[in-house]
């Protein structure tokens, strides 16, 4: 994520010479994370192996928590005018960590509450109202609610089947099933609502040229995808096969599933979120520059990798 947002950020700076390299991160840490919903959508009807969707569906986590926070910093550099290059990596850290600790406290305390729970719907409220109360919590600690609800989300997960019995986990996913469905929907009808008026604010010029200028930095996060998985992927294959006893081909399959993995990295509702999220004006009232071209930039890359 961090490696695409910087690739997006050097492009669009160059494109377009009105973006700063902090916006152009922005604009990056909108674009960079990977749709978890619509790779699996795509490729659930394909003979894909099941540890290839699930590595789809894991790293989205991650990658959302990640590019939120980078979004964070951000954001809050282009607004509040003040940006510590020499305390960035520290700051982050710090939020990273703080929310991952936070989250699997919450986690141990609510496995807890579960054991005592046999009511399916009970469960059910508990699971909707959990990730909003660890988000909130977090976030009046000033560090990361996402990482902290996605680090108590994969700890309980990992209980669940002992904490849970079999009927309240199949009403959980048919109710989680609907949700994120009913989710999805309403930010692809709120986009499609704004894009005409947003639209409307550039002349037929401008409008082409910035469509132009989506499609170069779409290819952008296309190729960092694919010059990231591949050579990542086989020094992680080749540190295992050093110190592990279990040894992993390379060649074949392998080369077929990475590619799988590294094309899989279509864009959807984070991004969407996300740059609809962003403010209006700057904490001194002025507009919040070149907020229309990200918007409509992040629209024409999401467009382009479904």
């Amino acid at each position: 994520v961090i490696f695409t947002a910087l690739c997006v950020a050097l492009t669009v700076h160059l494109l377009i010479p009105e973006f700063s390299l902090l916006t152009g991160l922005l604009l990056g840490a909108i674009v960079a994370p990977p749709d978890a919903v619509a790779a699996t959508s795509v490729t659930k009807n394909l003979p894909v192996p099941k540890r290839i969707i699930t590595i789809l569906e894991g790293e989205s986590l991650v990658n959302d928590a990640s590019s939120l926070i980078l979004y964070q910093f951000a954001l809050l550099a282009i607004t509040s005018g003040k940006l510590s290059w020499i305390n960035l990596p520290l700051n982050f850290i710090v939020m990273s960590g703080g929310g991952v600790v936070l989250g699997l406290c919450a986690s141990l305390l609510f496995m807890y509450v579960l054991k005592k729970i046999e009511e399916a719907t009970i469960v059910t409220v508990i699971s909707l109202l959990l990730p909003l109360i660890i988000y909130i919590s977090a976030e009046k600690l000033h560090i990361s609610g996402v990482l902290a609800v996605v680090s108590c989300g994969l700890h309980l997960s990992w209980y669940v089947s002992e904490i849970t019995s079999f009927q309240i986990r199949f009403k959980l996913k048919e109710f989680w099933d609907v949700l994120i469905f009913v989710l999805n929907g309403v930010i692809f009808i709120l986009l499609g609502l704004q894009l005409p008026e947003l639209t409307k604010l550039f002349d037929a010029e401008q409008l082409w040229h910035l469509i132009g200028d989506g499609f170069i930095i779409s290819s952008v996060v296309i190729l960092a995808r694919i010059i990231w998985v591949f050579p990542m992927a086989h020094i992680n294959i080749s540190l295992h096969n050093k110190y592990s006893k279990t040894k992993i081909e390379v060649g074949g399959d392998l080369n077929k599933h990475l590619f799988i993995v590294a094309w899989s990295g279509m864009r959807g509702m984070v991004s969407l979120a996300i740059a609809m999220a962003l403010p209006l004006t700057l904490l001194d009232g002025t507009i919040l520059p070149m907020r229309n071209e990200i918007v409509l930039l992040a629209f024409v890359v999401i467009s382009i990798t479904l």
